[in-house]
């Protein structure tokens, strides 16, 4: 994993999303949000809090997928 997707776990871990669960494979940012909450109110509130997330980030940008889901279904958001 680099140093830019990295940064993006510290920053959602120090976030303390509540129930949240977050790692990485070696491409991506997996978010597992607990099955009472409201998968695309989540998905659409993550997205629009990427690019102020986005600024505390120092590294070199590289292209990073988040995906979001519960046991039922999953979203991706995407940046370049």
């Amino acid at each position: 994993m680099n140093a830019y997707k990295n940064e993006w776990i510290e920053i959602l871990l120090k976030k303390d999303f509540p129930g949240w669960l977050i790692g990485a494979d070696k491409n991506d940012i997996i978010i597992q949000i607990p099955d009472d909450q409201d998968l695309d109110k989540v998905a659409a509130e993550f997205s629009s809090m990427l690019s102020e997330l986005q600024k505390k980030i120092k590294s070199k940008p590289t292209m990073t997928r988040f995906f979001i889901g519960n046991s039922k279904d999953s979203r991706y958001c995407e940046l370049n």
